[in-house]
């Protein structure tokens, strides 16, 4: 959102270009070490952020790789948000499909006066036809079912864009979408056991015996087919494209102009600024200096050489070495 960028241009301008963090060992700014992503340029803080542009090279690698082949741009994030999607349309499509079918049904049940459900067979019941009232109440909650299924359609396709751009994320929230559709199944298990027992033994309502064609192909799944490719290129451009300008822009407002700067502010707020690496060296060129050394000497002392001088072997912990 607006607002998270906003919160971004204040943490760089606050804390990644600030010299309170600047690295004297690697000759880097904050901003510089975050954007490296690198294990060469360890971060002590803003683990954050530093998370957070992970995430966001990680779902769209064209940020920090132009020239990525196409195979490896396919099974980035936009690639996996749109098959989640797809996952969650064709479960949502399959729930409509039913709608359908009940309503097809009803709709060829005979009316009559009062509803009659006859015996077929030792157990088994069947619905004959159906009253003017019963059949109203029973479209009214066939529509109630279809709104709430639209309502979740698209809410299910939004939480899964927005909600999160990790990977694993993505596939737990599609995963946890199709729960939802299911849910009437669990309470239906508190049903009464007389309810529980009639549905059991009801035999199938009869569908309609002719369909419409077109050239072969049920002009039903056709009308479905389109809805479901109408409805995923709708989202692409909706959603999914705005998504991939709102990161392009966090991207932007952390690693992209110059990041090899410090600044800071005295009493007066006249700002003061230096290059983090005015002698442009590398870290090959800075680990051939010696505090590198005297640093790691202290870290690990057990592996620093005793030294003999005339004869006299001195233990390295006592920090004398000899001239010359």
């Amino acid at each position: 959102s607006e607002q998270d960028l906003a919160g971004l241009m204040n943490w760089r301008t606050n804390i990644g270009q600030n010299v309170k963090y600047y690295d004297q060992l690697t000759f880097t700014s904050l901003s510089e070490r975050i954007c490296l992503q690198s294990p060469d340029f360890p971060i002590e803080m803003s683990s954050g952020i530093s998370s957070t542009l992970a995430k966001i090279t990680s779902y769209y690698p064209l940020l920090t790789d132009e020239n990525m082949s196409v195979a490896n741009l396919l099974i980035g994030g936009p690639t996996l948000t749109l098959l989640a999607m797809m996952c969650w349309c064709l479960t949502t499509l399959a729930e409509f499909q039913s709608i359908w079918r009940l309503f097809e049904a009803v709709a060829c049940l005979p009316t009559s006066r009062h509803t009659q459900v006859l015996k077929s067979g030792e157990e088994d019941f069947v619905i004959a036809s159906m009253s003017v009232a019963r059949k109203a109440f029973f479209m009214l909650v066939l529509l109630c079912r279809f709104a709430i299924v639209t309502v979740l359609w698209y809410s299910g396709c939004v939480f899964l864009i927005n909600y999160s751009i990790d990977a694993g994320d993505l596939i737990l929230n599609a995963v946890a979408l199709e729960v939802i559709l299911n849910t009437n199944k669990a309470f239906f298990n508190l049903a009464p056991t007389v309810v529980k027992n009639l549905v059991k033994h009801m035999e199938p309502l009869p569908a309609p015996k002719t369909t419409r064609q077109i050239a072969g192909l049920d002009l039903k799944t056709m009308i479905f087919t389109l809805v479901f490719f109408a409805f995923l290129i709708f989202m692409a451009f909706v959603e999914i494209l705005p998504l991939i300008g709102r990161i392009e822009s966090a991207y932007g407002i952390l690693c992209d102009g110059n990041t090899n700067f410090t600044y800071g502010l005295d009493p007066n707020y006249l700002v003061w600024l230096s290059d983090t690496n005015p002698w442009n060296m590398s870290l090959k060129e800075v680990a051939k200096y010696p505090h590198l050394k005297t640093i790691r000497e202290a870290m690990y002392p057990q592996t620093i050489p005793n030294w003999t001088i005339q004869g006299v072997t001195v233990p390295a912990e006592m920090g004398l070495r000899p001239m010359g």
